[in-house]
């Protein structure tokens, strides 16, 4: 008895399996949803052509940031700043991807800047390796003496 009530339960699972192979399933898009209330948590996001760093409480960077082991500069807007940027007084450089640069030389646009343990742009004489060199009021390298 218990041997037949197998194979009529194994008989309706294949034949259950067998129909739903069939199942036509659709499904309908609409383009006008508006998603409200997502919390972005700790990634990035570029909004109207600008980024934004969400931390993990879902609030935009300002100010100083250090994401990833790379430090970058939001405003107070929270948009992520690129180029020569005055913060505090001393002048930072900030690549196209928002990083700043860090210490020591980097040529930028043609020219040569030196950079200080805080990525502060340098100016004035400077002894660096035991050279010394000559950087512009802008930064820009004018000669080793």
């Amino acid at each position: 008895m218990k041997r037949i009530a197998k194979i009529l339960i194994l008989l309706s699972i294949v034949s259950t399996v067998q129909y739903c192979n069939n199942i036509e399933v659709k499904a309908t898009t609409n383009d006008d949803i508006n998603i409200t209330n997502v919390v972005i948590k700790s990634q990035w996001q570029q909004k109207d052509g600008k980024w934004y760093y969400y931390d993990e409480n879902g609030v935009t960077k300002k100010g100083w940031a250090q994401i990833e082991n790379h430090w970058y500069y939001f405003d107070n807007n929270g948009v992520m700043q690129t180029g020569w940027q005055k913060i505090d007084g001393t002048f930072y450089y900030l690549k196209d991807n928002g990083e700043m640069q860090g210490a020591g030389w980097a040529q930028i646009k043609g020219s040569w800047y030196h950079f200080d343990e805080k990525g502060g742009m340098q100016t004035g004489w400077q002894k660096i390796d035991g050279t010394f060199y000559y950087l512009k009021d802008n930064g820009e390298m004018q000669g080793a003496g």
